[in-house]
């Protein structure tokens, strides 16, 4: 795992699924810490897992009435875009997980500053 890949999912774990003790484990390359916030989250986050990551982001996605996710190829990658009625999250790469983390945190920062 790329030392940028642990930073973004170790923030995933600890802004998204609101695992504040978060805590990587390269022996089974998965993060733990933390209690379920959503019923499809494992309390081990496996977040290279296409599935966990999908299940996670849904979740997190569904508990804002109005916001949506769409993953869009690309020719050297994917897009996604998670867009609400008050701001939205956009990540390009090529690498689904990574990029759906990314999306998460770039929509929840921007949540985070309009409620400031």
């Amino acid at each position: 795992m790329t030392h940028e890949l642990s930073e973004i999912a170790l923030a995933f774990a600890k802004e998204i699924l609101g695992w504040k003790q978060a805590e990587y484990h390269a022996y089974g390359d998965h993060f733990s810490g933390g209690k379920r916030k959503h019923n499809v989250v494992p309390e081990i986050f496996r977040h290279t897992d296409l599935n966990v990551v999908m299940s996670a982001v849904r979740a997190w996605v569904n508990t804002m009435p109005g916001w949506f996710m769409q993953i869009t190829s690309e020719e050297d990658g994917w897009l996604v875009w998670i867009n609400g009625p008050d701001d939205d999250g956009i990540a390009r790469g090529s690498e689904l997980c990574e990029v759906m983390m990314k999306a998460c945190l770039q929509a929840k920062a921007k949540i985070d500053g309009i409620k400031e």
